[in-house]
């Protein structure tokens, strides 16, 4: 049964620690007694993909006090960075619904 721990816990070796039973006469159950702590992530059950292929969707929102212009350029530095140190076999697509979005609304004016 997954759970999730609370951020005192750093280790695997922590959790499996945890005190939880003690009696008077020094009797002392830890979860690791009676437990297999193990750390995993549950498979997904559901995938985004491009052209059929599997991907990682990253979606970006901002404050309405920043500027559009800056983050974009943000970003565009950013992706960048990680397009060079890249291995070969990932491919990057930079979609900007937002942009495309407000081009959409300009052509309705």
């Amino acid at each position: 049964m997954p759970i999730h721990v609370a951020p005192r816990y750093h280790s695997e070796l922590d959790v499996a620690e945890q005190i939880i039973y003690a009696d008077p006469m020094g009797t002392v159950v830890r979860l690791k007694d009676v437990a297999r702590i193990e750390r995993s992530l549950k498979e997904p059950d559901s995938y985004v993909k491009v052209n059929g292929e599997k991907c990682l969707f990253v979606s970006l929102e901002m404050h309405r006090s920043y500027n559009v212009d800056h983050l974009g350029r943000e970003v565009d530095r950013i992706l960048e960075e990680f397009s060079e140190n890249r291995v070969a076999d990932i491919a990057l697509w930079n979609l900007r619904i937002g942009a495309l979005y407000r081009q959409h609304q300009r052509r309705r004016r």
